[in-house]
């Protein structure tokens, strides 16, 4: 578990052991954006050690080619979101002797990510790799899935048109040109991922300008 609510490296290569290693004894394809744990040389041997293809989605581009960020992510998030805005409103929560409010137990944050992924049937999650032509056969057949090849997507655009439409979706996704870094970013990683969990004897202090600031 994240201390601070962001994947590194360490988590990563946990992930692909735990996770993606037990999930078959085939050969697969990894698809994932270009944040930086994912693209490190030891993550790459470790892909390649589990018989996986990685394929990685160039920064600015997980809006037009990401499955989850193409179709069920952000409904995912909301309702995600309701729920800890809930708890913040109602819910019982418990204080440190200073005053401080405490994050969310571990366990009550894996409901809210339960409750929240139920909604998406198999269906949903399927067809969202077919409309990221990801999962489909190479004939051709059902191209007209693809979202950004659809005549009112992106593809279809001028290209004044396109290049007003990648800004848009580049300052959208939280990237300008004063970026550091724009190639290493995971735009999916907003603020929700500072809802931080931690362990019991860490606190979490809401302020003013960061409701999600947290103290040790």
């Amino acid at each position: 578990m994240s201390s601070n609510g962001w994947m590194d490296e360490k988590l990563t290569h946990e992930w692909l052991q735990t996770v993606c290693g037990g999930l078959s004894f085939g050969r697969r394809l990894l698809v994932w954006d270009s944040f930086r744990c994912h693209i490190q040389d030891r993550v790459k041997k470790e892909v390649a050690r589990l018989k996986t293809d990685m394929a990685v989605i160039p920064g600015g581009c997980t809006g037009l080619i990401q499955a989850p960020d193409v179709s069920w992510n952000k409904s995912f998030k909301a309702a995600y979101r309701e729920q800890y805005e809930q708890w913040m409103s109602e819910g019982e929560k418990e204080y440190t002797r200073g005053g401080n409010m405490k994050a969310p137990t571990k366990l009550l944050v894996a409901s809210w990510v339960k409750k929240a992924w139920e909604p998406l049937s198999t269906e949903i999650i399927t067809e969202s790799f077919k409309s990221c032509a990801i999962s489909n056969s190479i004939d051709n057949y059902k191209n007209d899935k693809i979202t950004v090849i659809k005549e009112d997507r992106i593809l279809f655009s001028k290209r004044d048109e396109l290049v007003q439409k990648l800004e848009e979706l580049t300052i959208n996704n939280g990237m300008d040109d004063k970026s550091e870094n724009p190639h290493e970013l995971d735009f999916e990683q907003d603020e929700l991922n500072q809802i931080v969990i931690l362990d019991d004897e860490n606190l979490c202090e809401e302020v003013q300008d960061d409701p999600y600031k947290c103290t040790t």
